[in-house]
């Protein structure tokens, strides 16, 4: 029984990196770089705290901001920006329930105190899919999404990304 589950395992694990590698294949198609300025908006409205340095003159402290995070109504959808495969679903302190989606090519979004998970790890997802709902998990401003852009081992300013308003 336990060989049987071993060689099940492997397949499964065969299988997932077969379809991972078909997916990165599609993605370099649809190169992400090309894509700035022209993705959708993962959720719908005001960014509140914008990407990198910002002084806080109450505190008089300066924070640095890896993504940006926009304040909206709570239970709106929030929806990927590419296509892409989800690669971590995880409870982070100070960003709440966070998901990370691959889009091959370097490229990854995340999209931290999100509600309701739509997906599991290793689904496929469609640019415009919903994959959760906007919550306040780990927030301290409610309800809001905070949404980050990796590329090429950077962190990259979402806002040049993201579509003009």
């Amino acid at each position: 029984a336990a060989m049987r589950k071993k060689i099940l395992e492997d397949k499964d694990r065969f299988e997932r990196e077969e379809r991972l590698r078909k997916q990165r294949e599609a993605l370099k198609a649809r190169n992400f770089a090309e894509l700035e300025g022209k993705l959708p908006w993962p959720a719908s409205g005001r960014i509140i705290t914008k990407f990198g340095r910002e002084w806080n003159p109450k505190l008089k402290t300066t924070t640095e901001n890896p993504g940006i995070d926009i304040k909206g109504k709570p239970g709106s959808p929030i929806t990927t920006v590419m296509n892409g495969i989800v690669i971590s679903i995880t409870y982070i302190r100070g960003y709440g329930t966070t998901m990370i989606i691959d889009h091959g090519a370097g490229f990854f979004t995340v999209y931290s105190h999100v509600t309701k998970i739509q997906v599991s790890m290793d689904s496929e997802v469609r640019a415009g899919d919903v994959i959760a709902y906007m919550g306040d998990s780990g927030s301290v401003n409610g309800s809001m999404l905070h949404f980050e852009i990796w590329g090429e081992n950077k962190k990259i300013d979402p806002e040049l990304w993201l579509q003009k308003q």
